[in-house]
């Protein structure tokens, strides 16, 4: 079931999935592969999906669902330009990613809280299926649930 799950959004890369929403893609992607999708859970007007069986993020395989909620990863880097006449300059970079409430596929644990995620409706590409690495670590603030899809 994961690889099917995983397969399903692998060829949806670069395309659009029902209405563009990130719930279509996890929805359609689990509906494909025989699982659970979160209406079979509970009532869809709480907005903290269930997916499946919990599980912690360490374990975390392709296939398995990440539901975000006000969540904010924040990486700051510092780079050392080497100018004319032995000087250095030095500066301080940001970048912040926000997701609200979101839901992602796992494509692939990269470990240590770093996870490879298949989506869409998230910034850059908007409402197509895409790949993004998201480093845990960075969390600012916000909360995730992982979720092992089940069978119907």
């Amino acid at each position: 079931m994961p690889q099917q799950i995983v397969g399903y959004a692998r060829n949806k890369l670069g395309q659009q999935v029902g209405d563009g929403e990130c719930f279509a893609l996890v929805d359609h992607a689990l509906r494909h592969a025989g699982a659970k999708s979160a209406s079979d859970f509970k009532d869809l007007s709480d907005e903290d999906y269930e997916w499946g069986t919990p599980i912690e993020l360490a374990v975390a395989a392709p296939g398995d669902i990440i539901q975000f909620r006000d969540i904010k990863l924040v990486k700051k880097w510092t780079t050392v330009e080497t100018l004319s006449h032995g000087r250095t300059k030095t500066t301080t970079h940001e970048r912040t990613l926000t997701f609200g409430h979101h839901s992602a596929i796992v494509l692939r644990n990269d470990g240590n809280g770093v996870v490879t995620v298949l989506q869409q409706h998230v910034r850059p590409k908007g409402q197509i299926v895409h790949s993004m690495q998201l480093d845990f670590n960075e969390r600012a603030q916000g909360r995730i649930w992982v979720y092992r899809p089940v069978p119907k």
